[in-house]
């Protein structure tokens, strides 16, 4: 095989890797979305709970709900951020897989063209 076809193959090969690369990074993102949104959606169970338990009582305790509720809210504030950092380190790893991506495609395109020249 001649090295302009060997070339053509690594791009080919390259770019199958990138997007391979890409997806399991995209369904990444997608199952650490569902899961905040799985997340989310037990705190307002939560919260439902506590208000409906709250509810039953003959007596209720204000600054106790209040500290059930700021609980919730800063157990979905962690959530949050624990999502937001997730979701960083996912792009980052895009980006940097980007990154390479093209440097290596350009340096195998340049390869190309200098074996294209060298024909001509």
């Amino acid at each position: 095989m001649d090295k302009q076809r060997q070339l053509i193959l690594k791009i080919e090969n390259l770019e199958d890797d990138f997007n391979r690369k890409r997806r399991q990074l995209e369904e990444s993102m997608d199952e650490v979305t569902q899961e905040k949104w799985k997340f989310n959606r037990e705190l307002e169970n939560l919260s439902e709970q506590i208000r409906y338990i709250n509810q039953k009582r003959d007596y209720i305790d204000s600054s106790s709900l209040q500290k059930e509720y700021n609980l919730i809210s800063s157990i979905q504030e962690e959530g949050e951020w624990t999502v937001k950092n997730a979701l960083t380190k996912i792009e980052n790893e895009h980006e940097e897989q980007h990154a390479l991506y093209k440097k290596q495609a350009f340096s195998y395109e340049e390869e190309l063209h200098q074996l294209k020249k060298e024909r001509d």
